[in-house]
């Protein structure tokens, strides 16, 4: 008999091996040999993370996971972050980039950088806070 159980703050091994199914699943559809974990970091003058992006590339394909800067690092570092992680991709063939936000994040900073908008949904209808997803060919 199997047994189901909801976990919160599940251990990272089992969520990992949740996330490994998955992506044993989806690779014969999409056709890459592995994924790869990246991240491009900024680092303050002690050396302490004050921002950064995470992604996967698939392939030709590159998925941007998260994307954040601290609000003392602001003006132009989130700019510089997502230039040198497209200069990154394009060096390993990179053809196209996928990510989202939320409508209280940073929809016009993405359009800013050539991002396109290729749908949206509604996430919190009290609060009218949308996801909103982009592509970017590059």
């Amino acid at each position: 008999m199997m047994d189901i159980k909801f976990e919160i703050d599940p251990s990272e091994k089992d969520s990992k091996e949740i996330y490994d199914g998955l992506v044993a699943y989806n690779k014969p559809h999409f056709g890459y040999e592995k994924l790869i974990n990246f991240a491009c970091f900024l680092r303050d003058e002690d050396n302490h993370i004050c921002g950064g992006a995470t992604g996967e590339i698939a392939d030709d394909l590159a998925f941007i996971w998260l994307l954040w800067v601290d609000e003392k690092c602001r003006g132009g570092a989130g700019r510089k972050i997502m230039n040198m992680v497209e200069q990154e991709l394009r060096a390993r063939h990179v053809k196209e980039i996928h990510l989202d936000t939320y409508s209280f994040q940073a929809p016009e900073f993405y359009r800013k950088l050539g991002f396109i908008e290729v749908s949206r949904m509604v996430v919190n209808k009290a609060k009218n806070i949308e996801k909103i997803f982009f592509n970017k060919e590059l």
